[in-house]
């Protein structure tokens, strides 16, 4: 046997299963894989580390080398010109429209929003996916830098062509994540 349900003597997938729809399968997969990889590599970085790279650095290219795996990761998969769309959450000052473009604008909006914090994490909490989109839940939680603790549940459409990732939308809720993708609960 070869692959999911491929019988190498009839040469057929049964179930109606074609090797395109095959193939579909697992490059989602790969997907909610490389998703799950950016949380793993962001919980095992040292934060302090991250945040540094981020205030030491002017672009993209120079602090992902400083970022360890996590670097490593975004130096992979990110398309040159990936999207972030963090419109549906509230304003970052400094930062109009919660929005960026290309390796520069995600440096500038990760940036932004991660060098107030003394500490941060992610915590994902549950995951669809739905071939070149992987939607996910997750808490959020940290302290800043001024002491105040803060968590709270927010909602990722993680958007793939091919391996690369070519947009993050973010959102408060997970039913308006999933309706963005145009999932289902």
């Amino acid at each position: 046997r070869l692959g999911y349900g491929y019988s190498q003597s009839s040469g057929r997938f049964p179930f109606g299963i074609t090797p395109a729809r095959d193939t579909a399968w697992a490059m989602s997969q790969e997907n909610v894989e490389a998703v799950r990889e950016l949380f793993e590599r962001f919980g095992e970085t040292d934060f302090e580390r991250l945040r540094e790279a981020l205030e030491t650095s002017s672009s993209f290219a120079e602090a992902a080398p400083k970022m360890g795996d996590l670097g490593r990761w975004h130096l992979d998969r990110l398309h040159p010109e990936v999207e972030l769309d963090a419109s549906a959450l509230p304003a970052m000052p400094d930062f109009e429209g919660n929005r960026a473009r290309g390796l520069q604008g995600w440096f500038e909006f990760w940036r932004t929003w991660l060098i107030p914090w003394e500490s941060f994490e992610y915590t994902p909490k549950r995951w669809r996916d739905d071939g070149d989109r992987v939607v996910v839940e997750l808490v959020q939680r940290g302290r800043l830098v001024s002491g105040f603790d803060y968590a709270t549940h927010i909602s990722n459409v993680w958007s793939f062509e091919g391996d690369a990732v070519v947009r993050l939308q973010m959102f408060l809720t997970w039913a308006d994540a999933l309706e963005a993708a145009g999932l289902r609960e």
